[in-house]
């Protein structure tokens, strides 16, 4: 499902969905998978410096962002993607090597939509079996540990991001953390931090710092995502609404036997126990396996595939 014929849906559900609400609903997936997609619209300028692996980013907008730069040298605006749904938006950018964040403001509602970038991608992780873990606190005080690389592509932004949507879009607004493959494992992570991490979270909207618990960080949801910490780092932190197609690979990464664990809050697109490799048979999975291995780009882990299944779920 395209960018263009999802968003005049995700108008509709801007203005009937209760967005101060933190439980699940199907129609919030829905505009928090778009909203994850939009932020592969946005091409930072060192991306546009090397485009030979422009496949390797699970993304048909983001492979349509770099043809549009290169046949006409002009990047696509997300705010005018927005407007031409006629959803009236203010959006901040943070631009790191690792990761982009794009917070998208909709009314009350801030939607922080994070995506990994090519140095950054699928590939390069996913060759690096070891998924080397680090600790988000001090190491005595915690048995947490989130991978390696997804929590380094978080703190090359997060704080420039705290500081960025505490001065543009100020106190009262229902935060939602969202992403897709990388950009799901960054969310996860952030969200965690922002919802439990009093030690170390001095952000505005954290909700313990606020006096009025009506607005703040209200939720996350993340589709595809690889596995992002141990059981303690699953126990201790929130977890987000992860989304997940039972025939994507992605979500199966690092292996367990590695010490990672998976997301709390899994809801399948497949109405099965998706976690088991019967589900789709022994073969299969070695196809997928092999595919995930050898770079290829693995047909059920697009983020149009997720934003056409979740609507197909309301």
């Amino acid at each position: 499902m395209d960018i263009y014929e999802s968003l005049p849906i995700v108008r509709e559900f801007l203005s009937t969905c209760d967005w101060s609400d933190s439980d699940f609903t199907w129609k919030k997936a829905f505009v928090n998978s778009v909203m994850s997609n939009v932020a592969y619209c946005h091409i930072s300028d060192f991306e546009l410096e090397n485009t030979t692996n422009v496949n390797l980013i699970p993304s048909s907008e983001y492979e349509n962002s770099i043809r549009t730069y290169i046949e006409t040298n002009n990047k696509v605006d997300i705010r005018e993607t927005l407007r031409s749904a006629e959803i009236d938006s203010d959006i901040l950018i943070i631009e790191s090597q690792l990761a982009i964040a794009a917070a998208i403001r909709v009314g009350e509602v801030v939607f922080v939509a994070l995506r990994g970038t090519e140095i950054l991608n699928i590939h390069d992780w996913r060759a690096n079996l070891n998924a080397l873990k680090a600790s988000p606190r001090v190491p005595l005080l915690s048995e947490a540990r989130f991978h390696k690389g997804f929590y380094k592509g978080v703190i090359t932004f997060k704080q420039r991001l705290e500081e960025a949507i505490d001065k543009r879009f100020g106190e009262n607004i229902y935060i939602y953390v969202t992403g897709h493959s990388l950009g799901g494992a960054m969310a996860a992570i952030l969200y965690g931090l922002w919802r439990d991490d009093d030690i170390y979270n001095h952000f505005h909207h954290f909700p313990s710092s606020r006096r009025d618990k009506k607005y703040g960080v209200v939720s996350s949801y993340t589709m595809g995502m690889p596995r992002y910490g141990n059981l303690a780092a699953v126990a201790q932190y929130s977890n987000p609404y992860h989304i997940l197609n039972g025939k994507d690979i992605v979500p199966h990464v690092p292996p367990k036997y590695l010490g990672y664990e998976d997301c709390a809050n899994i809801i399948t697109l497949d109405k099965s126990l998706v976690l088991r490799v019967k589900y789709f048979g022994y073969l299969k999975y070695i196809k997928s396996m092999l595919s995930f291995l050898t770079l290829r780009k693995l047909e059920h882990h697009s983020i149009e595939n997720y934003v056409g299944r979740v609507f197909h779920e309301i």
